[in-house]
């Protein structure tokens, strides 16, 4: 057997080094696990100057019946008031959607908090001329009652046929596409200016100090994205006195309001998921000024979300689980996204990156070490036939 000189040398060298060097790769490991654990203790500092609450379309038009219950922000004429059953209720919408009323408590909360913690409120108001494009009554004509509804159900999908035309249509770009690809949707009367079915709901309680955005006023264009709307030129409660559309057009854009604020993360939450929340969500991501959340829990749709999802992924926007619905489990699961999609926070860029650096210097050294380790070995073996005194021959007698 072989011996070899100098391993205590060697050992006092090597395994040092080699424990410094797994402790050094274990901190690294033990970096990104812990961001993740830490998402498990979001708090109010998770919210900031820099965070937004962006409120889509919560107005009665859009609403299901629902009790009365509670103290309303304002007087409910008794005109919107229905009972059933000894029970009062709000009455619904033109333009209902399933399990709205819903979302109206813990968006109420999430404003609260938002404007506690330093953060924005802003909302939108969908508010249109009587009359307008979107509307069923246009591109259709009185003779043609499969098509012309005033105030009844939605009309659609449409395109270029004989019971359809070009009268009356919206001139935007989004509902000339949606023409041309025979998806075009057209509403009944809804949210016109002024009367009760355009205002907030009456137990949204909306912040004197929020921001609100006015959209859809102007008569021959549709928009269902906040990104079109413009400030209202109304204090609290931001309805009722309504101005020339040229006036409107005149105030703030809600992109200009937003690089006011200075907003680098923008949630977003309302009515109607597979509509006007989508098209936000999905301007707010084309402007490139940070992230955007989509809390789902807190959104309501018309019909199908597939496709509304789909898109929100293709667009980077950061698309929260319905379970989501209260702000620590917000906050929780936005932590979480980022950590699993961190090319959605240059943080996290930066932490990658020093991770990577990090395992390139430990495999780096790992093979320097043991390059060093072989070299050493092979200059400090001695053969076994040099470990002993060598004999003479023996001589014969």
């Amino acid at each position: 057997n072989a011996e070899y000189m100098g391993m205590p040398e060697l050992r006092e060298l090597g395994m040092p080094m080699f424990v410094a060097l797994t402790a050094f790769f274990l901190v690294a490991l033990f970096s990104t696990q812990s961001f993740a654990a830490n998402c498990e203790h979001s708090t109010s500092s998770s919210i900031s100057s820099a965070d937004g609450l962006l409120v889509i379309d919560v107005q009665n038009d859009f609403m299901e019946a629902y009790p009365i219950s509670g103290q309303p922000e304002y007087l409910i004429d008794n005109a919107y008031i229905t009972t059933t059953n000894g029970k009062k209720y709000v009455q619904a919408g033109r333009l209902a959607v399933s399990k709205s009323s819903e979302i109206i408590a813990p968006i109420n909360e999430l404003m609260d908090y938002f404007l506690a913690h330093g953060g924005n409120v802003l909302l939108s108001l969908d508010w249109h001329p009587s009359g307008h494009c979107s509307f069923c009554r246009n591109g259709t004509s009185s003779s043609n009652p499969t098509g012309y509804k005033p105030t009844g159900a939605v009309c659609g999908p449409l395109g270029d046929s004989p019971n359809f035309d070009s009268t009356g249509r919206c001139q935007d770009v989004l509902s000339i596409q949606d023409f041309n690809n025979k998806n075009l949707m057209q509403w009944p009367d809804h949210c016109i200016q002024g009367e009760f079915g355009s205002r907030f709901s009456p137990f949204l309680k909306v912040p004197h100090t929020a921001t609100v955005v006015k959209k859809g006023f102007m008569p021959t264009l549709d928009s269902y994205s906040a990104w079109s709307g413009t400030n209202s030129t109304n204090p609290y409660p931001f309805w009722d006195e309504a101005v020339s559309y040229e006036e409107q057009a005149k105030q703030s854009s809600l992109g200009l309001i937003i690089a006011q604020k200075n907003i680098r993360r923008l949630f977003v939450v309302g009515i109607a998921t597979d509509f006007c929340v989508r098209m936000s969500s999905l301007d707010a991501a084309a402007q490139n000024f940070g992230e955007v959340v989509f809390v789902t829990g807190l959104t309501r749709a018309v019909g199908s979300t597939d496709a509304t999802f789909d898109q929100l992924h293709d667009a980077e926007v950061t698309v929260l689980s319905n379970k989501a619905t209260t702000i620590d489990d917000i906050l929780k699961e936005t932590c979480a996204y980022d950590y699993d999609h961190s090319k959605t926070s240059t943080r996290h860029k930066l932490r990658d990156s020093l991770i990577t650096a990090f395992l390139v210097v430990f495999v780096c050294t790992t093979v320097l070490l043991m390059i060093y380790s072989f070299t050493l070995l092979k200059k400090l073996r001695v053969p076994t036939s040099q470990s002993y005194v060598s004999m003479p021959p023996s001589r014969k007698p």
